[in-house]
């Protein structure tokens, strides 16, 4: 029974299916696109934590929505060879909904809190004692008669996910031994991003395509991978299937990008009608 309800805790894939998973999912630190500096930290640290038959460090990773926070935190956990397990900080309402998880996590195992800003600041207190004592204050008794009792946990890594680092209070943010700011990417990794993302669905696509779609994604993968699933569908109903530069041109006019940022491929086609 105590199996049972730890598995469940535990997420084989990233826990929101999100549209950065579809591209990178299964793939090694090494494989994983763009972030250089941030990737060369962690393969310094996997490999000195694995030499010493140690869990990793906590680690905070903050930046737009949409930069691969989660999905790095997913690989993270295949390098280390741990489960992942996953508190969804925009469900929580009270602290001791945190407690569960907690104490089910086992030694090295990796815990991932997304959006760690949006936990109520109880549970953030929570998480400052498990993460700095490796241990969790329960509350027990009547309302007239309260103590705690403190449960000791094994050690464990927690990375936090945030948009807003400076929404968390000092105390939390000083737990955590490594805080990286995640970039945006560069065009050429967005396209690789979705070339693999059209190779996961089985899609054609020319690389006059996946440049055009890399260069209106603001540098951000979840954009890329977003307009990609839109070129896709329309690729899929008015061209066969097979996506082609006259199907992004086409989708990105019905979807109003064209109308504030004319791309080169707009301006050749208008030159190429002119004449």
């Amino acid at each position: 029974m105590e199996k049972e309800k730890k598995s469940q805790n535990i997420i084989p894939d990233s826990p929101k299916s999100n549209e950065i998973g579809m591209a990178l999912r299964g793939l090694s630190l090494k494989e994983f696109e763009g972030q250089a500096a941030i990737k060369e930290a962690l393969e310094i640290s996997i490999q000195a934590a694995s030499m010493r038959h140690d869990p990793l460090d906590h680690m905070l990773f903050y930046g737009s929505h949409g930069l691969g926070k989660t999905t790095l935190a997913y690989t993270i956990a295949m390098e280390m060879k741990q489960p992942l397990h996953f508190i969804p900080s925009r469900l929580i309402r009270h602290s001791s909904e945190i407690i569960p998880t907690l104490v089910n996590l086992q030694q090295g195992e990796i815990l991932l809190v997304e959006e760690i800003h949006l936990l109520p600041h109880a549970a953030k207190e929570v998480l400052v004692t498990a993460m700095e004592d490796y241990a969790v204050d329960i509350k027990v008794g009547s309302e007239t008669n309260v103590r705690y009792i403190r449960l000791d946990l094994p050690k464990f890594t927690l990375i936090g996910t945030t948009t807003r680092a400076d929404k968390l209070p000092e105390s939390l943010r000083n737990c955590f031994c490594n805080a990286f700011c995640f970039d945006l990417y560069k065009s050429e990794e967005l396209a690789t991003m979705v070339r693999r993302t059209a190779q996961i669905y089985g899609t054609a696509i020319d690389d006059s395509s996946l440049h055009e779609i890399a260069t209106h994604s603001r540098g951000i993968p979840g954009v890329a991978i977003k307009l990609f699933k839109r070129v896709r569908d329309y690729a899929q109903v008015r061209c066969g299937g097979d996506i082609t530069i006259s199907a992004v041109h086409n989708m990105f006019s019905l979807m109003g990008i064209y109308n504030s940022d004319i791309s080169s491929i707009t301006q050749s086609e208008n030159t190429r009608r002119s004449e």
